[in-house]
């Protein structure tokens, strides 16, 4: 390979590259879909974790190639094998799926199981092959399902339009550590499927993070901390992520509420505009 691409034009290569960062979706959904489904099953599967590490590698790689052949006039022997190494770890992780991974999958879980994984799947982009069409999970409806606090009552369907229209990714986890719920926001910034439901929260993050998670997580339950705050620049996007105690009336703690907000807009404002200068 080093011989084939010394003499060609970085400029050739760089919508090739682009392109390839399309095949993202297909990771999102392994780990946001499948890999929820596997470690509900057999609790076997904790090395699924080795493999998210990996196609997050896999992805920095990618992007760090891209933004070489941005700049580049000519490849030289590092981003040569910078090329090499992704090609071998994206070929590797192909392997694994298709031997070993989705041969897994099979032998778990039942039909009923991969139907529900393919309509969670049919949530996220696809990756150059035609989207599936959207089917909804047969959820069981409350058609009594009232909302009723001392500052007013919702119906289901008014509460979740609320919930899907504040400018917030909101994810509650309990007191035990598990996903129990994330609402519908449009635009969210970090994917979530219905197959998280239930999945210890621990294994919603790359392994690498999972040591942060961890201490955020003991410092809520010995009340040393009431909330985590971060901020980072994520593509085009500046996101605030917020990660706050949830403790009843008598102090015990019964989980934590993830908020994250893209906040470029807010973060440019000068000035006022008043509500009498809406137009």
């Amino acid at each position: 390979m080093h011989a084939s691409l010394q003499n060609v034009d970085p400029k050739v290569l760089l919508p090739l590259f682009t392109e390839l960062q399309d095949f993202t979706p297909h990771y999102v959904k392994i780990q946001n879909v499948l890999f929820p489904h596997l470690e509900k099953v057999d609790d076997r599967c904790t090395g699924l974790k080795i493999m998210w590490s990996l196609q997050d590698q896999t992805k920095t790689n990618l992007k760090h190639i891209v933004s070489k052949l941005v700049d580049v006039q000519q490849l030289d022997d590092a981003l040569i094998i910078s090329i090499g190494n992704y090609f071998f770890a994206a070929y590797g992780l192909i392997q694994k799926e298709e031997l070993i991974l989705f041969q897994v999958a099979l032998d778990l879980l039942t039909p009923t199981q991969l139907e529900q994984v393919e309509i969670h799947c049919a949530e996220f982009d696809a990756c150059f092959i035609q989207p599936l069409p959207k089917r909804k999970s047969n959820v069981e409806e409350s058609p009594a399902f009232f909302f009723n606090t001392e500052t007013g009552h919702l119906t289901k369907e008014q509460l979740m339009l609320v919930l899907g229209a504040i400018p917030l990714d909101i994810t509650l986890i309990d007191e035990h550590d598990k996903v129990l719920y994330f609402n519908n926001a449009k635009d969210r910034l970090f994917p979530r499927s219905a197959a998280v439901i239930g999945r210890d929260v621990r294994n919603c993050h790359p392994a690498e993070s999972v040591h942060v998670v961890n201490e955020i997580l003991s410092a809520f339950r010995n009340k040393s901390r009431d909330e985590a705050k971060f901020w980072i620049h994520m593509k085009n996007k500046f996101v605030y992520i917020k990660y706050v105690a949830l403790r009843d009336p008598q102090g015990s703690y019964k989980g934590c509420l993830e908020i994250t907000q893209e906040i470029s807009e807010i973060h440019a404002l000068k000035g006022d505009r008043r509500l009498l200068d809406w137009d």
